[in-house]
């Protein structure tokens, strides 16, 4: 029923590979592996990759602050619950 997965069975994939068993997962750059690793999986236009690729950081850094004020925002509340009971 289940047929293996042929898209990694080119010689490019193959190159990205050699180059990620060569370098190592931890030293190669996070760019790289989305431009030419996870973009092209997910089978999306250049145009959108490129898009993504420019608004990947300050995407996550925004998250980051939206987490932080929701989690100091969610202590507050607990904390004035506390002091009130």
């Amino acid at each position: 029923l289940l047929t293996p997965i042929k898209c990694f069975a080119t010689n490019a994939w193959r190159r990205k590979f050699e180059r990620i068993k060569n370098v190592g997962i931890n030293k190669l750059p996070s760019m790289w592996m989305l431009r030419d690793s996870l973009l092209p999986l997910l089978g999306y236009s250049q145009s959108f990759n490129a898009v993504i690729e420019r608004f990947i950081w300050p995407a996550s850094l925004a998250l980051i602050a939206v987490w932080f004020i929701t989690k100091l925002t969610f202590e507050i509340i607990i904390y004035l619950h506390q002091l009130i009971f």
